[in-house]
């Protein structure tokens, strides 16, 4: 029993045609850390997934970090700086504003809350110090 000798055209050209190209998924990109290095990436992930967190280091720099920002928040919420600063003008106008031990000592540790607010909120931002 022999078959035909000959293909309809259709079967002549669906045998000639290439096979769909497919397409190759970039290869994953392996960084060799030191255990050091390792251990403060983990650190600074917080819980995230380390590829997640490079990611987001990598490419997310325009976007500010949402939980330092809610930490800044929090700090300038409590800290009643602009009621406090507005009534030590008013008394240093009127020239009653008594500078003893105590109000030295407050007036300190509002500067040393304003400046941790004020490296939180760099830091938040993605801005540089100078």
């Amino acid at each position: 029993m022999s078959g035909p000798t000959f293909l309809p055209a259709e079967f002549k050209d669906a045998s000639k045609a290439a096979p769909p190209e497919r397409t190759r998924k970039a290869a994953p990109f392996s960084l060799r850390l030191s255990d050091k290095e390792r251990a403060r990436l983990k650190r600074e992930a917080a819980g995230k997934s380390l590829g997640g967190y490079i990611k987001s280091r990598l490419f997310d720099e325009g976007k500010p970090n949402r939980s330092e920002l809610a930490e800044m928040l929090g700090l300038l919420g409590q800290s009643g700086y602009a009621e406090s600063l507005a009534i030590l003008v008013e008394e240093a106008q009127t020239g009653s504003l008594l500078l003893d031990k105590q109000t030295l000592t407050q007036i300190d540790q509002a500067c040393a809350h304003i400046a941790q607010m004020r490296a939180c909120l760099i830091k938040a931002l993605g801005l540089l110090e100078r």
